[in-house]
């Protein structure tokens, strides 16, 4: 931007109204995207995001050098990860889960280093966010149903036994089998392995741990079946997976 046009873009920002519309705007998005959020929509959520970030960056254009502009979308996303975690809380999570997913964004923010890096980040965290609603298209989960994902997400590396866990619900595992089905489209050993399979992308993407080492630390105790496994949800490897994300 020129610097007689960007001089122009400030003295609109400072003496209009243009500042309180704008602060306005975002208000009414927040909102958006806070019930975007609780729903577990998460292209709703990240369409709307995009119109919140986008007056964001411009202002940013304005006040911060290009060689800033960078540390400053930084400390969004650190704020946006604060954001979603706090809308992740009114669905009462397991909150094991929901620490891991935090401190795994604190992580990604860190080896972020371009806006395209940005904006993966702010996809896959909406993504993971959303897993979070209670919510159905038909109401809330029940109880029993909240409860049981609650306990299949507390410990992913441990294997998914139906009758312990009807037992500690006070369910029959026959009933419980039905009902979450009914309310979420997937049996119990669907919704498990799709919840392995996303934390096995979350540590493959900080790339601190050896494939072997991720399939010990979300229940496959035979890194080729676990190799198989992620194969069939994510369309590759977990090596092919691996190479892409570094």
């Amino acid at each position: 931007m020129k610097q007689n046009q960007l001089e122009l873009e400030k003295e609109k920002y400072i003496h209009s109204n243009y500042h309180e519309t704008l602060i306005f705007e975002r208000y009414v998005c927040q909102k958006k995207l806070m019930t975007a959020l609780e729903l577990g929509d998460a292209k709703q959520a990240y369409d709307i995001l995009q119109t919140l970030w986008a007056d964001i960056r411009t202002v940013n254009a304005l006040y911060s050098p290009e060689r800033e502009n960078f540390r400053v979308l930084h400390n969004q996303l650190v704020s946006m990860n604060t954001f979603c975690l706090l809308c992740a809380i009114k669905s009462a999570p397991n909150p094991l889960y929901l620490h891991a997913i935090s401190r795994h964004y604190d992580t990604m923010i860190e080896k972020a280093t371009s806006k395209e890096d940005a904006d993966i980040l702010l996809k896959n965290m909406l993504e993971d966010y959303c897993s979070f609603s209670n919510y159905t298209e038909h109401g809330k989960y029940s109880d029993v149903v909240q409860k049981a994902i609650w306990h299949v997400t507390a410990n992913p590396e441990s294997k998914l036994n139906l009758e312990n866990l009807a037992h500690v619900l006070g369910i029959s595992p026959a009933g419980l089998s039905r009902k979450f089905h009914a309310e979420t489209g997937q049996t119990l050993s669907q919704y498990h392995i799709a919840f392995r399979i996303r934390m096995a992308r979350r540590y493959l993407q900080e790339g601190e741990y050896s494939i072997t080492q991720v399939a010990h630390l979300t229940g496959f105790t035979d890194a080729s079946y676990f190799s198989k496994v992620f194969a069939k949800h994510m369309g590759e490897s977990p090596s092919a997976y691996l190479q892409k994300e570094q």
